[in-house]
C-alpha cells in the first residue's frame, strides 16, 4: 500500500509541476507533507530542542518533573509512547457505563529499545557493539552543542540508566504475564500499581488525554503484562536524584524516535545504528504521515465506482446482523455530511499550506495536537483483515473500507460481481462482525480455554452461560451478510425487484471466492479465528444456498466445501 502511496504522491508532484488543475487541494497537501519529510532541506533541530523542553526533557540536561507526568504528557497529546502506551477506547464499554475503556500495555517502540539495548547495551565495554552505539550517542551529544568535556560523563550515565532499565523492565518483557487484567482504576492501583494513587492516575488521565472524555477511580482498564506496571513502580519510586538521571535516557530516546523528522543527520545516524539502508527514511515517511493525517491519507487512493458500491452494499445488510444481536445502538450509516472522504473544506483547514507549509517537524507537532479534529464522528476505517478494528481514526462504528480492501483479488471489476462479493465483500463484513464483537469472541476463547484446563485436571467450576457468540457464528453471519450485499448488487446493476440476473453460475462462482476467503484466513488472523479447514466447511455447507449451487445433499456437502 505504501508503495501505492508513493506513486500516487509522485504523480500529484508532476501535476503541480505542470500546473495541472485535476488534483485536490487534499492531495496536494498530503503530497508537499510527505515531500517535506523524506526531503529534510531544512533543519528543524530548534523546533526539537523547544518541544523537548516543553515536554519536560531539556535534553541533553536531565529534568526534575516526574517521570509519570511525562510519560502521560507525550503519550495523550502527541500519540508517543516511550515504557508503556495508553489508548482509549469510547465505543467498546459504552453499553454499560458509557465511560470510556482504558487499554494500558508495552509500547511498540519500548519492545523496539529493548531489542536495542539487548543488542549495543548489554556488550562489554570497547567492544565493535560498545562502541557504535558511543559513537551513535556522541553524535547526538554534538548536534546539540555539548562540550566535549561534558561528553564522556553524559554518554556514561546515559548508558548506567539504559542498563537500570533494562534489568528491570527487561524480564517483565521478556516473560509478559499471560493475563490481561480488567478491573477499575482503584482496582488496578490496589493491585498493580500501589506506589500510585487512583487519584493521581485520574489527575494525569484527566490533564492529558481530555480530549477522550473524563476519568473517574470507576474507568475500566484493561492491562497487558501488568509485571511492567509492578516494575515501572519500583522505578518511579527511587530516590531523586536516579529518576533525573534517567530523564537522560528518556530524552535521547525521544531524540532517536522523533528527531529524525527534524534533521537529516539524525535520520542517516538512526538508520546506520539500526542497519537500515538510507531508503527506509522514504518509508518512514510514508506511516508517520498516515499515522498523522487520519482518513485524509485515503485520499491518495480514489476508490473505483464499483468497490464504493460494495461497501454500500455490505454496510446496509450488516445492519440488520448487528441489531439482531446488540443492545448498543451502533450505526453503520456515516452522516451525510460525514461520508465523503475527500471533504475539501475540512481537510483543507487541517493540512498544512501546499505551498508555504512549515518544515515537517513544525507540521508533525501541529497535526498531532490537534489530531482529535481528524477524528471525524461516525467513522471508523477498517485497515487490513485481522486488524479487529485495531486501527481507530474516530470514536463510533460507522462503516467505511480503506482502498486495501480493494487490491486484486479482493476486489476487481474485471472480476463477476459474484466474486467480488464472495472475496472483498465476505471479509468486509467478518471485520467489521469481529470488531463489533470482539469481548463476546474473546469470552469465548477464555471459555474454551478454562475448559480444556478443567478437562485435564482434577478441579471442577460451576458452569457459566454459552457466549451468544463464537468465532463460527461470526463466520454464519458474515457469509450471509455478503450474499445478502451481493444480491443488492444483482438488483442495483439490474434496476429490477427480482433476482432474474442472478445465475446459478454466478452462485457457484460466489461460494468458491467465500471459501476462499475463509480457507486463507489462516495467514493473517490470531487464535480468535480457529482452524481454518472448519471456518471453511461449515458455515458454507449449512446455507441452503449452498446446497442449490451445487446440488449437494446432506452427506457429502461438507466434501464438496
Amino acid at each position: 500500500m505504501y508503495d501505492r502511496a508513493l506513486s500516487s504522491i509522485q504523480s500529484v508532484a508532476w501535476n503541480l509541476s505542470n500546473q495541472d488543475t485535476s488534483t485536490s487541494s487534499v492531495q496536494k497537501r498530503l503530497a508537499t507533507l510527505v515531500t517535506s519529510c523524506i526531503d529534510l532541506s531544512e533543519s528543524s533541530l530548534g523546533s526539537l530542542k523547544w518541544f523537548m523542553a516543553r515536554h519536560y526533557l531539556p535534553w541533553p540536561e536531565a529534568s526534575r518533573k516526574d517521570l509519570l507526568d511525562i510519560f502521560l504528557d507525550l503519550s495523550g497529546n502527541y500519540n508517543f509512547h516511550l515504557w508503556f502506551q495508553i489508548s482509549v477506547d469510547l465505543s467498546r464499554d459504552r453499553s454499560k457505563t458509557g465511560d470510556p475503556l482504558l487499554k494500558m500495555g508495552p509500547s511498540p517502540s519500548f519492545r523496539v529499545w529493548i531489542a536495542l539495548m539487548r543488542t549495543f547495551g548489554s556488550q562489554l565495554r570497547g567492544t565493535t557493539l560498545s562502541l557504535q552505539y558511543h559513537k551513535y550517542v556522541r553524535s547526538m551529544l554534538r548536534l546539540f552543542d555539548v562540550p566535549e568535556s561534558r561528553t564522556d560523563e553524559l554518554i556514561a550515565t546515559i548508558e548506567e540508566m539504559n542498563r537500570l532499565a533494562l534489568a528491570m523492565l527487561g524480564p517483565a518483557m521478556a516473560n509478559p504475564e499471560q493475563r490481561t487484567l480488567r478491573m477499575p482504576i482503584q482496582n488496578f492501583t490496589d493491585s498493580v500499581t500501589p506506589g500510585i494513587s487512583a487519584s493521581r492516575w485520574v489527575l494525569l488521565l484527566n490533564k492529558y488525554f481530555m480530549w477522550a472524555g473524563r476519568f473517574s477511580a470507576e474507568t475500566m482498564v484493561q492491562v497487558e503484562n501488568p509485571d511492567l506496571f509492578r516494575a515501572l513502580v519500583y522505578l518511579l519510586r527511587l530516590n531523586t536524584e536516579v529518576r533525573e538521571a534517567m530523564t537522560l535516557s528518556l530524552g535521547l530516546r525521544v531524540v532517536t524516535e522523533l528527531g529524525w523528522m527534524a534533521d537529516r543527520r539524525i535520520s542517516a545516524a538512526t538508520l546506520e545504528l539500526m542497519g537500515l539502508p538510507s531508503s527506509a527514511h522514504t518509508r518512514r515517511c510514508l506511516v508517520q504521515v498516515e499515522s498523522s493525517v487520519g482518513i485524509a491519507w485515503l485520499s491518495l487512493f480514489p476508490r473505483n465506482r464499483g468497490a464504493a458500491a460494495l461497501v454500500e452494499d455490505v454496510r446496509d445488510a450488516l445492519i440488520d446482523v448487528v441489531m439482531r444481536h446488540t443492545r448498543t445502538s451502533f450505526d453503520l450509516r456515516a452522516r451525510s455530511d460525514d461520508a465523503q472522504l475527500d471533504d475539501e473544506s475540512f481537510f483543507a483547514n487541517a493540512l498544512p499550506d501546499s505551498t508555504f507549509g512549515p518544515s515537517f517537524f513544525d507540521s508533525w507537532m501541529n497535526l498531532t495536537n490537534s489530531r482529535w479534529q481528524l477524528q471525524k464522528p461516525n467513522l471508523i476505517n477498517i485497515l487490513k483483515p485481522g486488524s479487529a478494528i485495531s486501527q481507530r481514526w474516530s470514536l463510533y462504528s460507522a462503516l467505511t473500507a480503506s482502498d486495501e480492501y480493494f487490491l486484486f483479488p479482493l476486489f476487481h471489476p474485471d472480476l463477476p460481481l459474484a466474486v467480488n462479493y464472495g472475496g472483498a465483500g465476505r471479509l468486509l463484513a467478518d471485520e467489521v462482525l469481529r470488531g463489533l464483537f470482539y469481548e463476546l469472541l474473546a469470552s469465548d476463547q477464555q471459555r474454551q480455554s478454562r475448559d480444556y484446563y478443567i478437562a485435564h485436571s482434577n478441579e471442577s467450576a460451576p458452569t457459566q452461560p454459552q457466549p451468544e457468540w463464537s468465532p463460527h457464528s461470526v463466520d454464519t453471519e458474515a457469509l450471509l451478510a455478503a450474499l445478502k450485499a451481493y444480491r443488492l448488487g444483482i438488483l442495483r446493476q439490474s434496476n429490477s425487484t427480482d433476482e432474474k440476473n442472478s445465475t446459478i453460475d454466478e452462485h457457484r462462482l460466489f461460494f468458491v471466492a467465500s471459501c476462499y476467503a475463509l480457507c486463507s484466513s489462516d495467514d493473517y488472523v490470531g487464535e480468535l479465528y480457529g482452524d481454518a479447514s472448519r471456518r471453511c466447511n461449515m458455515p458454507v455447507a449449512a446455507l441452503p444456498e449452498f446446497r442449490a449451487a451445487f446440488q449437494c445433499d446432506g452427506h457429502n456437502e461438507s466434501q464438496l466445501a
